[in-house]
């Protein structure tokens, strides 16, 4: 999330207490009669920094949410909160509404969750932005055996030789009848390459793929969603959304340490002559061992220079 200083931005003597604390995001319609709040996902503000005017909240995403009455929790959003956000002389397209990221009402008693992506983007599909042409929205999730990925500061974390499912839902207005110029597109390198149509209202896409040992360690799924120009007045919009990865292959780990291991078991009890009772050379081989673990470690750490697949 981003705001400009002395525009919409909080004040720094405010970024300590935002620091770590719990949130909900919310879309805003300004074009409404009346300014309207309309939650739709949860989060935590990791960190806060402010430079060249603006100011960029770090924000890890938690569970979806919504507002049975968006008017409503907007009417305790502005009872509790007097300066919040508003419309400055009632006109939609100036953007100084005030402060933005404020300490509002507790969320527990206004947003709630179960089915909360579908009906938040339902609520938001009749706001007055998104009566006009605007992609079907969608959400992903990748899952192997019933369990989602890890993640890290590269992204999901995913395996090599293992089988996932990617699966887009998507969600589009069943007002509009122009669906079928819309369309859905799904590319990963070579090993993910296809293109679907939205066929209906609400649906969910499936494509199962496998990562091969890959030349380099991170990567990128796209998803993007198309609409076509329905004349020549307007080209195709795009909108594209990458999800991050980062590779890992753990029976190459496994064997890699492996024969680490077995060069220094090898080398040390030849000296020991094969003397397979000999502490010493017990000690020696766990400590070669630990010597060329601590090398590759250090390899891999140093990365932007060096990137080995597998680590």
């Amino acid at each position: 999330m981003r705001y400009s200083e002395n525009v919409n931005a909080p004040r720094p003597e405010t970024d300590a207490n935002m620091r770590g604390a719990t949130c909900v995001i919310c879309y805003v319609d300004r074009f409404a009669e009346k300014y309207v709040y309309y939650p739709f996902r949860r989060g935590k503000i990791i960190s806060i920094v402010r430079e060249q005017g603006r100011v960029f909240y770090h924000v890890e995403l938690e569970s979806h949410c919504h507002s049975q009455s968006p008017s409503d929790f907007t009417k305790e959003i502005q009872r509790v909160v007097p300066s919040s956000p508003r419309l400055t002389n009632n006109d939609p397209i100036c953007g100084a509404d005030g402060l933005y990221c404020i300490d509002g009402p507790d969320p527990a008693a206004w947003v709630i969750a179960g089915d909360s992506w579908s009906k938040a983007v339902e609520q938001i599909y009749q706001t007055q932005s998104f009566k006009t042409c605007v992609p079907a929205l969608f959400f992903t999730e990748i899952m192997s055996n019933g369990k989602k990925p890890g993640a890290g500061e590269d992204g999901l974390e995913l395996h090599a030789n293992t089988n996932y499912h990617l699966t887009v839902h998507y969600k589009y207005p069943q007002q509009r009848g122009d669906g079928r110029r819309r369309r859905i597109y799904i590319k990963m390198g070579n090993e993910i390459n296809r293109e679907f149509s939205v066929g209906s209202a609400s649906d969910r896409l499936t494509v199962p793929f496998n990562l091969p040992v890959l030349d380099f360690s991170t990567g990128a799924i796209a998803i993007e969603t198309i609409v076509e120009g329905k004349d020549s007045t307007w080209d195709e919009i795009r909108y594209t959304a990458p999800i991050s990865f980062r590779t890992s292959i753990w029976r190459t780990n496994v064997l890699l340490f492996g024969l680490l291991f077995l060069v220094s078991f090898l080398d040390e009890f030849w000296q020991a002559e094969w003397d397979f009772l000999n502490t010493h050379a017990w000690i020696s081989t766990f400590f070669q061992f630990f010597k060329f673990t601590l090398v590759i470690w250090a390899i891999f750490s140093y990365r932007g220079k060096l990137k080995l697949p597998g680590l």
